[in-house]
């Protein structure tokens, strides 16, 4: 195994993403279009024998829309997610997890039930409070329960994480003499720099729409364009009638309960504090065998549903049946303080829309595709000049300070680009602006080694490391079987 890792070694590369997936069990979309074939039912794909759920693809998705959602400001769809190809990110590092933990597998790197327990119980997401770092068993089962993940899946996931690191442990390998002294020296470099930034004029931002060109771009771009998941359900509530209850009897309910009701500081409300909440959980929980029995009359067709509703993918109800196939229907369940039982009727998959109903986001889209272009030509036209006539800014580096007339991020991402070209004269695209630049001398800056060797070292390990990650995984895609099922997937 080393011997081929060592062989497979580069020299210095860019940094490339590595991903040990971790298993989250909070539910917003639901995938499962499939046909009869027994593999397909069961799974979105098959790695030699291990096989990826729909339940911890569901998962994953589910996890990594929450986070792109939220640096997206709250304002991402799922159509938007699906657009930008997110399924096909995490069902593709769903894949490599499944690679890495076959290949720890057969190379023998198997975790003990000590090491599971080890790593769950120094989890600080489990200890009692900052200051007293001791595992809370407590804590643990609410987090599970809340996160809907049995103590079996959790701990399989656990011990599939640590097979996994005892495997990306051998990658870990301490940069050379040469690495350092060259590294050291490329980060050094400093750039004499001039530079002119592009912007639109005002007239140049109004673009005319021809017809023909924007329906040319839709062809082009159709299936980008496509309708939102959603499903069809059929509901039945059952709503608490409010009454009065014994005190005695809902605080000895409160007593058996209240770790249920904490404050904003995370402590045990007292009975008063949480004496509504309490009362209303217990007028919930008295409707508990009469929802067991009308979901009984319900599968029977005794009952009828009440309301049918259309339900996008990160709906609610979405997230409490996610399970469901077409025609059946959900257990009892509480949500919004009443008892819910439905039947999923139909899955509506995303599907391209047609010119007229694209018509809105296909304008949008043309309109900045359109000002791009108008923006690059500008470019190309200042870099066929003999001088770009623009700003000396004298000599900088990764490190530099911003003293430009561009934002400090729109800067920090400038300078970032500049070093990863070869170009001595071009352009960086900095969204509706472009920076020419042109370099005019390079030198090289003296570096105190005490400043930088840790660093250094980190960063060349990290550099290596990810080197020999993504050899080793060219290397199982060749050795392990892989097949997909997931409809969505074009890979």
């Amino acid at each position: 195994m080393i011997t081929w890792m060592q062989r497979h070694k580069k020299y210095l590369v860019i940094t490339v993403w590595i991903s040990v997936i971790s298993f989250v069990g909070a539910g917003v979309v639901g995938w499962g279009s499939v046909d009869l074939n027994t593999s397909r039912n069961k799974y979105v794909a098959k790695i030699d024998n291990l096989g990826i759920s729909h339940k911890e693809f569901n998962n994953a998705y589910n996890t990594a829309f929450i986070m792109q959602n939220q640096l997206s400001n709250g304002e991402l769809t799922n159509e938007d997610a699906l657009k930008m190809g997110l399924d096909k990110v995490v069902l593709s590092r769903l894949i490599q997890s499944k690679l890495l933990l076959k290949y720890s597998n057969d190379l023998g790197f198997l975790a003990s039930e000590d090491e599971i327990y080890e790593a769950i119980a120094n989890d600080p997401m489990f200890f009692k409070s900052d200051k007293e770092k001791v595992f809370d068993k407590n804590k643990y089962l609410e987090t599970l329960k809340y996160l809907n993940i049995s103590e079996s899946d959790y701990a399989n996931d656990i011990k599939n994480r640590l097979e996994i690191a005892k495997l990306l442990k051998l990658l870990e390998i301490k940069p050379s003499k040469n690495e350092l002294d060259f590294t050291k020296a490329s980060i050094g470099i400093e750039d004499d720099l001039e530079i002119r930034i592009v912007k639109l004029d005002e007239d140049e931002k109004n673009i005319s729409i021809n017809d023909n060109e924007l329906h040319q771009y839709w062809e082009k771009h159709k299936d980008e364009y496509k309708s939102e998941l959603s499903y069809d359900y059929s509901i039945y509530t059952i709503e608490p009638v409010d009454k009065e209850i014994d005190d005695k009897e809902l605080e000895a309910f409160w007593n058996s309960q209240k770790h249920k009701y904490k404050n904003t500081n995370g402590k045990i409300m007292t009975y008063q504090e949480a004496k509504n909440l309490a009362k209303e959980d217990y007028l919930i929980g008295e409707l508990e065998k009469q929802a067991k029995l009308d979901y009984i009359k319900l599968k029977k067709k005794e009952l009828d549903f009440k309301t049918k509703e259309n339900k996008n993918a990160y709906s609610d109800i979405v997230n409490n049946t996610k399970e469901l196939k077409e025609g059946e229907i959900s257990k009892p369940f509480v949500l919004n303080k009443k008892y819910y039982i439905v039947r999923l009727d139909k899955i509506n998959n995303p599907k391209t829309l047609d010119f007229s109903q694209a018509l809105k986001s296909v304008k949008e889209d043309f309109i900045d595709f359109k000002k791009d272009e108008a923006l690059i030509n500008k470019a190309e036209s200042i870099l066929k000049e003999k001088s770009i006539n623009g700003k000396k800014i004298g000599f900088i580096s990764k490190d530099s300070k911003n003293t430009t007339d561009l934002s400090d991020i729109e800067f920090f991402t400038f300078i970032n680009e500049l070093f990863l070209k070869d170009d001595k004269k071009s352009y960086i695209k900095l969204n509706d602006k472009i920076v020419v630049y042109e370099i005019l001398s390079q030198k090289f800056k003296e570096i105190e080694d005490s400043k930088v060797r840790d660093n250094l070292i980190e960063n060349l390990k990290n550099i290596n490391f990810n080197t020999l990650y993504s050899d080793l995984l060219k290397e199982l895609n060749k050795r392990y079987k892989i097949e997909i099922y997931y409809k969505g997937s074009e890979f």
